[in-house]
């Protein structure tokens, strides 16, 4: 069975430029502002898989997670760290967890595919660039994670894409 993480536009931070279509499984930010959309599935137990096909790459093309609650009511993942968003940069290679960052997969191109990996028990998570984990990381074995995400996060998290004109 397919199951799709449908983006939710009510956790849209809302720049202005944002456009949602084909069923809200698409997502493009238009507006010269940082900007996130999430999924309305909040990270409550067990493991989850998203991947998302880059249609363009511009500036802070993010993916990964979110925290949405009262602390991080905006989602937008910005250029740099954020203490409650845990991100790949596409455009940049960096990986976001929380409060610091770390190199990750090369920068992608247009036409790339992002997968994102995530275990709630371990906080352990996965990037991979059109089907390569990132170091060697397997998801199935829980080997090599990109990054963990501390328990303190973990009961608000949502998927997320953003970025700046993207």
């Amino acid at each position: 069975t397919n199951s799709y993480a449908v983006l939710n536009v009510l956790l849209d931070d809302r720049s202005g430029g944002e456009v949602h279509s084909e069923g809200n499984l698409k997502w493009t930010n238009t507006s010269g502002a940082s900007a996130a959309c999430a999924t309305g599935t909040f990270l409550a137990s067990g493991k989850i898989y998203f991947e998302a096909y880059l249609n363009t790459v511009g500036a802070e093309a993010n993916i990964g997670f979110g925290r949405a609650d009262e602390t991080n009511s905006l989602l937008s993942p910005g250029g740099s760290a954020n203490d409650g968003t845990f991100v790949y940069n596409c455009q940049a290679g960096t990986f976001y967890n929380g409060a610091s960052s770390d190199t990750g997969p090369s920068a992608v191109s247009a036409g790339s595919v992002v997968s994102v990996a995530y275990d709630q028990a371990t906080g352990k998570t996965w990037f991979a660039v059109d089907g390569t984990w990132y170091n060697s990381g397997d998801p199935a074995a829980g080997t090599n994670a990109s990054f963990t995400i501390s328990s303190s996060f973990i009961d608000k998290l949502v998927p997320l894409v953003g970025g700046y004109n993207n």
